[in-house]
């Protein structure tokens, strides 16, 4: 980023003052080669907002959605803010980068630049988030230190799929992995929605996981008649399952984590997340590179 810039970034997030600039603009009409005389265009500027930094500031970028700042500072590191401003992290990079950009086609990718070293280095970010498990049905250890937590979808294949993963990650790692489930119906189709309730009804009689797993083994015929079905299957209270089908509490806990995924980027299931970090390849071998990785974490 050159200097001018960077000076008209900062004045975005650095600046103190709102008032109107005027811009000077001159034409010619090139048919007759008469010149128009000049007119005035004013443009108007407010700070939107402002970070004090504890550090002297040397580059800013902001993310394409908007939602981050970083700040690389002289001392060689970046400090990242969110988008009202809330410092989040900071990460130490060196005094030798004197430059930052953000990689406009991926938002987890930011280049550094050095020109005492002469190089330019790829970041790659990982987001953690901080997701409410404690109300949602899980498997594994209640304490275990790798948290998986998986938004999912009765009605979509690709969460079915995942079923035989879970299975073996658990057999792999019983004392070491929890594995918690998450709603994320899609709300255009109302049959996902009510798959949705319905598991967490089963789990209002501890039968959440064998419910779980029924539906997704039918997930190609999934209906609401399919849903009873399962309900009889298993053996549950049906006066009370039909009961909690339309329990203002449990379908509270559906739109909870629907939203709580909106908020944190999904836009469709399925969407895993390691202690916070979203999973993109969603493989065993990803997953317990991942899960290898966090407990290293643990044992230093």
């Amino acid at each position: 980023m050159n200097k001018l810039s960077f000076f008209i970034l900062a004045a975005w997030v650095f600046g103190c003052q709102t008032g109107t600039g005027l811009i000077q603009a001159k034409k010619e009409h090139d048919s007759s080669q008469q010149t128009l005389s000049s007119s005035d265009v004013k443009v108007e500027w407010t700070i939107r907002n402002s970070l004090e930094m504890a550090e002297v500031p040397l580059d800013v970028e902001i993310s394409a959605n908007g939602k981050w700042i970083f700040v690389l500072t002289r001392q060689g590191n970046i400090f990242v803010h969110s988008a009202d401003g809330e410092q989040k992290d900071v990460m130490v990079v060196g005094d030798h980068v004197d430059g930052i950009k953000l990689d406009p086609h991926r938002q987890d990718t930011i280049v550094l630049m050095s020109e005492k070293s002469k190089m330019v280095e790829f970041l790659e970010l990982s987001f953690i988030r901080d997701i409410d498990v404690s109300n949602s049905p899980f498997k594994g250890a209640l304490n275990a230190p790798v948290v998986i937590v998986a938004f999912s979808d009765f009605l979509k294949r690709s969460c079915a799929t995942l079923l035989p993963l879970f299975k073996q990650l658990l057999e792999l790692y019983p004392e070491q992995v929890k594995l918690v489930y998450k709603s994320y119906p899609d709300a255009d189709y109302n049959v996902s929605v009510k798959a949705a309730i319905a598991a967490l009804a089963a789990d209002e009689q501890g039968k959440f996981w064998e419910f779980h797993d029924l539906l997704f083994s039918r997930f190609e015929s999934l209906n609401e008649q399919t849903i009873d079905d399962v309900a009889l299957e298993l053996g549950l209270n049906t006066k009370k399952f039909k009961k909690d089908l339309k329990n203002p509490r449990i379908m509270e806990r559906v739109r909870s984590d629907f939203l709580e995924g909106s908020k944190i980027g999904i836009e469709e299931a399925p969407a895993l997340f390691v202690n916070g970090i979203r999973l993109k390849d969603v493989t065993i071998q990803a997953l317990q590179f991942r899960i290898a990785r966090d407990l290293a974490k643990t044992e230093e």
